[in-house]
């Protein structure tokens, strides 16, 4: 049996929700271009990840822009503009019972900071919250 790596270790608690894990990784990401690829497994994020993420915005102790560039990550599987040339992104699939109620709220989430979009407010968190709760 192998033991993980850093990397391997800080993706886990990334899709688990861990934002501290995030910007640690957000810091290394030449180290995410190794688990990329072929024989790499699938991670899962579930909706009580994406959950404990919204619940970090709403009481402010997730920062608007961090929060950002983990749906980034989770949707696309690497840091966006973090690398040049081409990118295999990690395979990380949606819990399966509330796919698209998560693929909305990554898709939300990775609206923050648009110009049009780019404010949750705090009913519309609640709202999400609840959406990923039914």
């Amino acid at each position: 049996m192998t033991s993980k790596t850093w990397t391997e270790q800080r993706i886990e608690k990334v899709v688990h929700g861990d934002l501290a894990a995030f910007a640690e990784l957000a810091q290394e990401p030449a180290a995410l271009l190794d688990q990329s690829g072929e024989g790499v497994r699938t991670y899962m994020v579930s909706a009580r990840a994406v959950g404990d993420v919204l619940s970090a915005l709403q009481r402010g102790t997730g920062a608007p822009e961090l929060v950002q560039r983990w749906a980034s990550f989770i949707r696309r599987g690497y840091l966006a503009g973090a690398h040049r040339g081409p990118i295999r992104p990690l395979w990380i699939d949606y819990e399966p019972a509330v796919e698209d109620d998560i693929a909305h709220v990554l898709s939300r989430l990775d609206e923050i900071g648009d110009a049009l979009d780019g404010e949750v407010s705090a009913q519309e968190i609640d709202e999400l919250l609840a959406l990923l709760a039914a």
